[in-house]
Parts: structure tokens; C-alpha cells; sequence
């Protein structure tokens, strides 16, 4: 394995930078910031290095530092899988529930916090094809939610809105295999306009035929 896959990148990181930045870890062969057509970054990257030796440091030593002030995480591009299948990812497993919204009720509980409301799993769940997002950001809809986990095979996204027609601050997301949503937990403590975003196992999904 020579080849890392280098998420959360900031919008302004180029090919340049992200070359740079991954030569601590060993002598770098490519490093490309994948872009939309128009030419705006994905916010994330492919490196190859010339050993495995170089790219194993880079996950384990460049993962969670921070380039162009945004914390970035490297993992082995899973891309190279003999078979095509999806590795689960090197992420940082299943966070803690962020705070939910402190707004100053009025009256009879007509509180306006805009704060997300999430509530603490009342099990633990560790497999299934389907994971709660949380913490987002008020104007993230489902295609840019579906973006996000674009590269683990995902086939449905969707933002859960109020009967205000208002987002709720999270959303599910549906993937081809439990692989695949396994892999997509490294996105857990994500970047997003400012916020990290929350990543687990969806507690309500439905078993899978067998």
C-alpha cells in the first residue's frame, strides 16, 4: 500500500500544498486535491508515495495535524482493495452525542434555541448499513449530505426537517453494505462549515434480510 486517501482539506489546499505537507512522512510520487469540473475542491485528496514505509507514517503521524488551520485525516486509500471492496476506514470510531440546543424558553416552553437536539442512543449499535449524522450545520441539505459520503457507496441521504419545514441538525445515511458503512465512520469529527459533525450507527435502521 503507497497510495493514502487525505480527507476534511480546506477549500484552499492545492496539489502543491497537500505535496508539501505529505513529504514529512516520506518521499511523495503524486499528490492530487480532487476537484468538481468547475474546478472547486471536493475537500479531499489522493497521495502516493514511493514505500509503504512512507505512507504507513503518514497515517500514523500526519492524521489529525492540522494543514491551512483545518485538522485533516489520512487513511490507506481504499481504492487499492484487491477486489474493490471498501476496508473499513482508520477513523476515530463512534463520537460522543454533541450538546443539545440551550434556547431561552418563553412562556410555556416556546423555547427558540436553534441548537441540535440529539439524544443519547439508548443502546449501542455496531453494525447495519445506515448511520445518524449529527450536529449540522441549519442550511446543509441532503445532496450536500449525500456529497460528503460520496466516496462509500452511498445510496440515500436525507436532512429530517420540522413540520416547519426547518432542519432538525441531523440526518441518515444509506450505504450498498455494512462495509461501506463502516468505513464511512472515519468521518466522524468532520469539518462542516465550522462544526464537527456527529457519525454512529443509525439506532432505529431495520435488520438486513438475510
Amino acid at each position: 500500500m503507497t497510495r493514502v486517501y487525505a480527507g476534511n482539506l480546506s477549500w484552499s489546499v492545492t496539489d502543491t500544498d497537500l505535496h508539501d505537507f505529505m513529504t514529512e512522512a516520506g518521499e511523495v510520487k503524486s499528490a492530487e486535491v480532487i476537484k468538481y469540473p468547475d474546478g472547486r475542491s471536493k475537500g479531499w485528496g489522493l497521495v502516493e508515495f514511493v514505500t509503504p514505509t512512507s505512507a504507513a507514517t503518514a497515517i500514523n503521524s500526519l492524521s489529525d495535524r492540522e494543514l491551512m488551520e483545518r485538522k485533516i485525516f489520512i487513511r490507506e486509500d481504499r481504492e487499492v482493495d484487491g477486489e474493490g471492496g471498501a476496508a473499513p476506514g482508520r477513523g476515530r470510531g463512534v463520537g460522543t452525542i454533541g450538546e443539545p440546543g440551550r434556547g431561552k424558553g418563553r412562556g410555556r416552553g416556546r423555547g427558540r434555541g436553534r441548537g441540535p437536539v440529539m439524544e443519547e442512543p439508548e443502546e449501542v449499535v455496531v453494525g447495519g448499513t445506515a448511520l445518524y449524522v449529527g450536529n449540522l450545520p441549519w442550511s446543509t441539505t441532503w445532496q450536500q449530505l449525500k456529497e460528503i459520503f460520496q466516496e462509500y457507496n452511498v445510496k440515500y441521504a436525507d436532512v429530517k426537517t420540522g413540520f416547519d419545514g426547518r432542519s432538525r441538525g441531523y440526518g441518515i445515511v444509506r450505504f450498498d453494505s455494512e462495509t461501506d458503512a463502516y468505513a464511512a465512520l472515519v468521518l466522524n469529527g468532520y469539518q462542516l462549515d465550522g462544526r464537527e459533525i456527529l457519525v454512529r450507527f443509525d439506532k432505529q435502521q431495520r435488520p438486513e434480510a438475510e
